[in-house]
Order: C-alpha cells, then structure tokens, then sequence
C-alpha cells in the first residue's frame, strides 16, 4: 500500500470516529 494513501486513509477515519463515535463502540462487540 501507499503510504501517503494510507496515512490519508487513516486521517478519514479518525475524523469518521470524531463524527461518529458510537459506531466505534458497535465495531468492538
């Protein structure tokens, strides 16, 4: 994978859990 694609990745899906954090909780059960 590409770094940069993947940092890119991964600062969405923090900013998806800030939005929603209770889908966060969901994913763990």
């Amino acid at each position: 994978e590409d770094i940069f694609t993947t940092t890119l990745h991964r600062s969405e899906l923090l900013s998806f859990r800030a939005k929603f954090p209770f889908l966060e909780d969901a994913d763990k059960r």
